[in-house]
């Protein structure tokens, strides 16, 4: 009697150690699998991202003298031109993310590395607070439209994965922080 207990005793802590092994073997395999996937999916997300973007821009301008300007000159304004000069590109439309600087020649500027999404298209640099704030209530309100002002974009799009142009007007404001001309 006492062998059977021993053979089956045996033969249990075998199947024990069979289906531990299984279970090691699956495991591992099922782990192998994961990371194999994940890789394949990077480097899916890596083509999309290393795409080639055409940015077509051009520029307009609202009137910010003072007399009341002539017809020729409003025309000439509203006109859209070629822009040329920096822009900073961002995610997030408070500027709170890291800047893409793109230099934008007769209009046109490559970009690569967009991931899909929106972004926004900002002309003026992100303007820092400056750390020796003159203590007058006009000064302060004039910062805080300034510093309002400066994280308003100028323009935004999207982009997807059909995307190789984007074709976009940018219009420029008068500064509201400014009074207006006489």
């Amino acid at each position: 009697m006492h062998i059977v207990h021993l053979f089956f005793f045996a033969f249990t802590n075998g199947m024990s150690l069979a289906l531990f092994n299984y279970y090691c073997l699956v495991k591992n395999y099922s782990l192998l699998i994961l990371i194999l996937l994940s890789t394949l999916l990077g480097c899916k997300t890596k083509k999309i991202e290393n795409r080639f973007i055409k940015l077509n821009l051009t520029v307009t301008r609202d009137y910010c003298g003072g007399a009341y300007p002539t017809a020729e000159i409003v025309t000439e304004l509203r006109t859209a031109k070629p822009y040329n000069g920096l822009i900073y590109l961002h995610r997030s439309e408070n500027r709170t993310d890291n800047v893409i600087t793109l230099d934008v020649k007769d209009g046109k500027c490559l970009v690569n590395g967009l991931a899909d999404g929106k972004y926004y298209i900002f002309i003026a640099p992100l303007m820092q607070p400056p750390q020796n704030l003159p203590f007058t209530k006009e000064a302060i309100v004039k910062l805080e439209c300034q510093l309002k002002h400066n994280r308003t974009p100028n323009v935004s799009f999207s982009i997807d994965k059909k995307t190789s142009k984007v074709v976009q007007n940018i219009h420029v404001v008068c500064d509201p922080c400014e009074l207006p001309m006489p």
